[in-house]
């Protein structure tokens, strides 16, 4: 059959010229009647219309099954359905993640109740600015938070804030030191805490992030101490017990420490993420990371995009949903929210200018409810990784330390001890060096114990779990199953479809010699 293509290709010669003057019935009946094609050749080569008729309604048939299974075959390629596969991988090398910690020291709820009888001047003036506003009102309760204070007080957060150095006693890492150089600061501006990450970024090159091996020996180990006496010296509120006690305070009244364990280049969130340990104990969290590697549109949305703001971030879920709700603060409302990443030098949404002259509260109002609208609207991000890596937890906690190696272990701490175990130390030591009383030895190891706790973070295994998203029903089936069903009803194959191509061919040449007849008055080549 591509005999007849040759000759149309070849441009106006004698066959051709003899070609086209066939009629187009004879053409299709020419290339029918030489088909391979299920039922056509039966069709041109019978001489009984009974017959003929008979192959006819065969091939129809045939084609309307075609058709009806090739659409259910599309329908069924254009969902897109995918499944997983979850397999162990052996002794992989592993990347160390990053380590968040903060302590749990914000004693209330409001900072009212801390500076109530402060003697800082701009606390004061703080305090007789609140009391002009309505109460209840959305101002009030937006200034009287940590986080209005945060915003338009910058003292306010060295004042309450916990330093790495007295939170952080003593850091190793691979059975090496270190120190608070190794942990990057992060600021949570809803409670005023500040809060201290471990290889942070993938940027740190030394001590080594990568594992090889196992065990409590490779891993990081913290020793963390409580400090009070921030409270105790400037605000004397340690060990009041007058005050009522806020049951809708959900982080308030509580010591010891929370931790976020997450991969290096994201942004902590402990508050949401995290896990709290005790003082008095010694907490032990073994890891395993699991690998997931997803398919990307059309599958679904996901992405394998780094996140950029003033910083870069590795894309996770809830990393990105935070830059995206930030960036949303900022185009809708003209400002950044305090409690979001920071994306550029925009005014912050809460802060008030010359709130304590003739504050524009109408604008600030205005602004606030902006930005809690974009906060809590649902608007769609794209926010899912195509690739992510997370970290399986099992925790346990033993007593820490034990109760006659107190002593020693602050006196192998003393260079490093904060403010609030130094005292405990030296009332200590000086009460066994003296007097020996042991009621009040007892009440201060007691006491030394309950302001110490001890972190152990180490890979129990190197075996990944790894979970990889497959498409259900791939091109290649498709295909496989488009050439079958054509095969099974009308018996086409790919050649099959150049006869049709071929037939076409020929029947626009055969109009065109009835419309436009060119080449019939030129003599024979």
């Amino acid at each position: 059959m591509f005999y007849y293509l040759l000759i149309f290709l070849q441009g106006p010669t004698p066959k051709k010229r003899q070609l086209v003057r066939m009629r187009t019935r004879d053409v299709i009946h020419k290339l029918g009647s030489e088909s391979y094609m299920h039922g056509i050749s039966k069709i041109m080569a019978s001489n009984s219309f009974n017959r003929r008729l008979f192959w006819t309604i065969l091939l129809l048939c045939g084609v309307i099954a075609a058709v009806t299974q090739l659409s259910i075959l599309s329908l069924k390629y254009l969902k897109f359905d995918t499944f997983f596969i979850t397999t162990e991988l052996e002794n992989s090398e592993v990347e160390f993640p990053s380590i968040t910690v903060c302590p749990n020291d914000v004693p209330f709820k409001y900072p009212s109740e801390v500076l109530e009888d402060t003697e800082i001047q701009v606390y004061k003036d703080w305090l007789s600015f609140l009391l002009k506003l309505e109460y209840p009102s959305t101002e009030y309760d937006h200034f009287s938070s940590w986080t209005g204070y945060y915003e338009n007080l910058p003292g306010i957060l060295p004042l309450f804030a916990t330093e790495c150095r007295d939170m952080i006693l003593q850091c190793t890492y691979r059975g090496e030191s270190c120190s608070c150089e190794h942990f990057d600061e992060y600021i949570n501006a809803e409670h005023v805490l500040k809060c201290y990450t471990f290889n942070a970024s993938k940027f740190m090159s030394t001590p080594s992030m990568k594992y090889a091996k196992s065990g409590p020996d490779l891993g990081l180990s913290l020793i963390l101490g409580v400090d009070d006496t921030k409270f105790e010296d400037k605000f004397n509120i340690v060990g009041d017990t007058s005050r009522p006690y806020d049951l809708d305070d959900l982080y308030g009244y509580s010591s010891g420490f929370t931790v976020q364990i997450h991969p290096p280049d994201t942004i902590p969130t402990p508050m949401t993420h995290g896990f709290d340990i005790s003082t008095s104990q010694s907490t032990t969290v073994a890891l395993k990371e699991h690998l997931g590697d997803y398919l990307p549109h059309p599958y679904t949305n996901c992405s394998f995009d780094v996140l950029r703001s003033d910083k870069i971030y590795r894309r996770t879920l809830f990393t990105c949903d935070l830059l995206c709700k930030q960036k949303n603060v900022v185009k809708n409302c003209g400002c950044t929210s305090s409690i979001l990443p920071v994306i550029g030098k925009y005014q912050i949404c809460g802060q008030l200018k010359n709130w304590n002259s003739d504050p524009n509260l109408t604008d600030i109002i205005q602004k606030l409810l902006c930005e809690k609208k974009n906060i809590l609207n649902n608007t769609p991000c794209h926010c899912s990784p195509c690739k992510e890596n997370t970290y399986d937890i099992t925790l346990s906690a033993s007593d820490w330390p034990k109760y006659g190696h107190v002593f020693k272990l602050l006196e192998g701490l003393q260079e490093y001890l904060n403010e609030n175990l130094r005292i405990e130390y030296d009332k200590l030591r000086d009460e066994m060096s003296d007097t020996q009383n042991f009621e009040k030895i007892d009440s201060y190891i007691r006491k030394a114990k309950l302001d110490l706790a001890r972190l152990n973070v180490y890979f129990k295994e190197l075996n990944v779990v790894s979970t990889v998203q497959i498409p259900s029903y791939q091109f290649a089936n498709l295909m496989a199953d488009i050439g079958g069903s054509l095969g099974l009803w009308i018996g086409i194959s790919a050649l099959s479809m150049m006869e049709l191509l071929e037939l076409l061919a020929l029947i626009m040449c055969a109009f065109r010699k009835k419309k436009k007849n060119l080449n019939a008055s030129k003599p024979d080549d």
